[in-house]
């Protein structure tokens, strides 16, 4: 039997056949959660692909992994609620790859998430500075307003004010 029907027999036999269809079962589990419109199906689906990622990771402890190794992963853990995970996941994304500015607006948005409004603010304007602010579309502008919105509601006094009056201007 080929690896990708080992698969469903169980995931010990799994990894013993073929270690790399990991990444491609883990692509399936995340795929199909995202086209499901099951709530409770969808989330279990992403359970699982959460399990494969962090046995993929832990066979792999110590090796280079790729940006999309930890995309995905950050991906899982907002679809699953775990933001300080998702943080962890695309700050690694960014350091192993800070040329490649759209990982800013996923860490920015991951940084919303997780109520870190600071960060999120930096890490949306770094994506809008590489980019260039005339580049930015409607959505990365409005991304970053909000940003400042969040951070203007968790702020006090003049700081509250301030990151408002940032955020206007990308109105």
């Amino acid at each position: 039997k080929g690896a990708v029907e080992t698969v469903t027999q169980g995931l010990d036999i799994f990894f013993v056949v073929d270690f790399n269809v990991i990444i491609v079962r883990r692509k399936v589990h995340v795929h199909e959660a995202e086209a499901e419109t099951d709530e409770a199906k969808a989330k279990e689906l992403f359970v699982q692909a959460k399990a494969l990622g962090e046995k993929f990771f832990a066979n792999n402890a110590g090796k280079i992994h790729t940006v999309n190794d930890y995309t995905t992963m950050g991906n899982i853990f907002i679809q699953l609620d775990e933001y300080p995970a998702a943080v962890a996941e695309f700050e690694k994304a960014v350091e192993l790859n800070p040329d490649r500015s759209e990982l800013l607006k996923s860490l920015s948005n991951a940084y919303r998430l997780a109520n870190r409004d600071e960060d999120a603010v930096k890490a949306m304007t770094s994506y809008v500075n590489a980019i260039g602010e005339e580049n930015a579309s409607a959505n990365d502008l409005y991304a970053l307003a909000n940003r400042y919105f969040g951070l203007a509601q968790s702020s006090e006094g003049v700081a509250k004010i301030e990151a408002a009056d940032s955020g206007l201007k990308y109105v």
